[in-house]
């Protein structure tokens, strides 16, 4: 975990830095991969202030906290961001369990709200085009990336087969998962 310490309007000092930087290493049990920690220490109007913001696999996970003392606003800040580093993880545990069950092929219709407009014969038609941007990610962090989200679909690049899928969100509050199949003409 790559961390690092700024401080405003005050004084560096060696040990509110170790301290900061000891609270964070903690939180390694529950990251699996490298993670950046900002810890901005400042001091406005005789109040203590610690702010965390952590960027841990494809999210950001913030806390602010201020009292008289700084080593208690750390102490807080820090039981604030692991509680939310613990259900962020829950989260992903809970989907790479049972939560997500994506059939091998879609077996129903998959009703799609269009904003394209048809016209009858004789007139005009447009439709209106959306440009996505799709990056590689696996099925699982696809999944969790449309949980987090406020979307019904996510396109993207499967990262273990480079071919665009799609996951989508069921009535049944399962998710779908769309695979392309490649067909001449």
């Amino acid at each position: 975990m790559r961390v690092s310490v700024t401080f405003r309007h005050m004084d560096n000092s060696d040990a509110l830095k170790k301290y900061a930087e000891d609270k964070i290493g903690r939180l390694n049990k529950y990251v699996y991969n490298p993670v950046d920690a900002s810890v901005v220490l400042s001091v406005e109007k005789h109040r203590q202030i610690a702010e965390v913001v952590i960027n841990a696999e494809k999210t950001t996970i913030k806390g602010r906290e201020s009292t008289e003392n700084m080593y208690s606003a750390i102490d807080m800040v820090m039981e604030k961001i692991e509680k939310q580093i613990k259900k962020h993880k829950e989260r992903l545990v809970s989907h790479k369990a049972d939560n997500i069950r994506i059939p091998a092929e879609i077996t129903e219709p998959i009703p799609i709200k269009r904003e394209d407009t048809y016209s009858q014969e004789g007139e005009e038609s447009s439709i209106i085009t959306k440009t996505l941007d799709s990056k590689p990610m696996t099925v699982d962090e696809a999944a969790m990336q449309l949980d987090m989200s406020k979307s019904e679909f996510i396109v993207f690049i499967n990262a273990d087969t480079g071919e665009m899928n799609v996951i989508y969100r069921r009535k049944d509050n399962n998710f779908g998962h769309i695979i392309p199949k490649n067909t001449s003409i």
